[in-house]
């Protein structure tokens, strides 16, 4: 026998299979949770299991020795517009008197470069729809353009 005979009972075999696959796909959601799907973990219910712990691996966090570190490039001097030098009045170990100029034995100084965004003003662009009067005494108006009134 390849299936039903009648119409109707084609009709109900068809619906059958269709609210089959929709109760497979309901069950399916059913078992989602924050581990297996892109829900937050706040949509977990309070039953749900609880989400799995990544296991220590015993290092520290952050760059790991002999991992190349991804600092700031320095601006070169020619981008500079402004230097600020902050220079040791007194030694903070002895308490002695330091001079303000550099000696020979210094070290490069420290540095940090703060870059700043100029403020941004708006560019304001005033159409105007100029009005002629005719000797006849009408007044006559440009229209300004629908495009740039859009």
């Amino acid at each position: 026998m390849d299936g039903p005979s009648c119409e109707g009972c084609r009709r109900l075999e068809a619906r059958v299979a269709e609210l089959e696959a929709l109760v497979r796909e309901l069950q399916a959601r059913l078992k989602q949770d924050a581990t297996n799907s892109s829900l937050p973990p706040s949509a977990n219910p309070p039953h749900g299991r609880k989400p799995v712990q990544k296991e220590k691996t015993g290092r520290k966090r952050g760059g790991q020795p002999g991992h190349t570190a991804h600092l700031r490039e320095r601006l070169p001097p020619e981008r500079v517009q402004q230097i600020i030098r902050f220079v040791p009045e007194n030694c903070h170990d002895c308490g002695a008197a330091l001079p303000m100029n550099s000696g020979p034995n210094d070290p490069e100084p420290t540095w940090h470069q703060y870059v700043e965004l100029p403020p941004m003003a708006a560019v304001v662009t005033e159409y105007q729809g100029q009005a002629r009067t005719c000797p006849c005494g009408a007044v006559t108006r440009a229209a300004i353009p629908e495009a740039i009134r859009a």
